[in-house]
């Protein structure tokens, strides 16, 4: 026969030819395409090569197991980065245009952050592909900490858009997004700490815990929110506990001590919000799981515990005497 196609198509076969569907479709997405056809043309041609893009990146999935050159890599980022970025020019095309019949009842706004949804969603959709593929690893150095850095790169560009009349669109969405990232590093580091036997370098899961909670403990202070300050301190105390897990201590004071000072620091911070008469039972709460973490040790007769409890003791009634 004249044309001998096997599927699945190969990755060297199949990502040029949905890079090349992705770049025509932008070509009928042009104003110099709409000025010379017809209104419907430029929306069929361009969802029909965006289709084709489709199936011919997802015809690669099949054989994943060969994985990507660092060619395929390359054309791979670009076909999603293309979609993407179309999908902003977009949002700020909708978001500055002036609404026409098919927007009525819809801002403009609405529509452009739709859009700036959308580029989000194919950019992650890039991200699983290229997991799917081997190219990410999510229990790498990587991994932990790309979410906690892109979380911060998302939350500049949000208030860079927003004193710019026409990228304004894209502050609330990535903004949000900024938000939720590091909870894929809090995901990640849970699912590595409980899976891998022997973390190659103690205390990474903590580190990269760390960060996403000063992340959060920052966008708290700043919006005054106590629900970000609340995360922050879960977050802390999960990298304790993950660092004492991996260093094999198990003195409950390492685990309640930490504990006990997130209670009382967040009594100090939240006051305003927390009514009256439960501040000075908050504080009893945080004090004792302070107090109580020697303990377990000195009814077995440790000294150094019992030394410990009367130093975390007369520290205690020094900050009673401050607040």
């Amino acid at each position: 026969s004249l044309i001998d196609v096997r599927l699945p198509l190969a990755p060297s076969t199949a990502l040029p030819l949905a890079l090349m569907a992705v770049l025509l479709s932008l070509l009928w997405n042009s104003a110099w395409m709409r000025q010379r056809s017809t209104a419907i043309w430029p929306t069929y041609h361009r969802y029909s090569y965006l289709v084709v893009a489709f199936v011919c990146v997802a015809n690669t999935t099949l054989v994943h197991d060969a994985g990507l050159s660092a060619w395929e890599v390359i054309v791979a980022v670009a076909v999603f980065g293309l979609v993407a970025a179309e999908q902003l020019w977009l949002a700020m095309r909708r978001a500055t245009a002036e609404p026409g019949p098919a927007t009525q009842g819809i801002s403009r706004r609405d529509l452009g952050e739709l859009h700036v949804w959308l580029a989000e969603g194919v950019a992650a959709l890039g991200a699983v592909y290229l997991w799917w593929m081997g190219v990410l690893h999510l229990g790498g150095i990587m991994g932990r900490f790309a979410p906690v850095v892109l979380a911060a790169v998302l939350f500049g560009v949000s208030r860079a858009a927003n004193a710019s009349r026409r990228w304004n669109v894209l502050s609330q969405p990535f903004e949000w997004t900024s938000l939720l990232l590091p909870l894929a590093t809090v995901g990640i580091c849970l699912w590595r700490h409980v899976s891998a036997t022997a973390p190659g370098w103690l205390g990474l899961n903590s580190l990269a815990l760390l960060l996403a909670a000063a992340f959060y403990f920052w966008r708290g202070l700043e919006q005054k929110s106590p629900r970000l300050l609340i995360l922050s301190a879960a977050v802390l105390n999960t990298a304790s506990i993950l660092l004492w897990r991996e260093l094999d201590v198990r003195d409950p004071q390492f685990f309640m001590i930490p504990l006990g000072l997130t209670v009382l620091g967040l009594i100090e911070l939240l006051k305003p919000q927390i009514p009256s008469g439960s501040v000075d039972p908050l504080r009893y709460v945080g004090a004792l799981t302070i107090l109580v973490s020697p303990t377990f040790h000195i009814v077995e007769g440790s000294w150094l515990h019992l030394l410990t409890l009367l130093i975390v003791s007369v520290l205690i009634t020094l900050a009673a005497i401050g607040l």
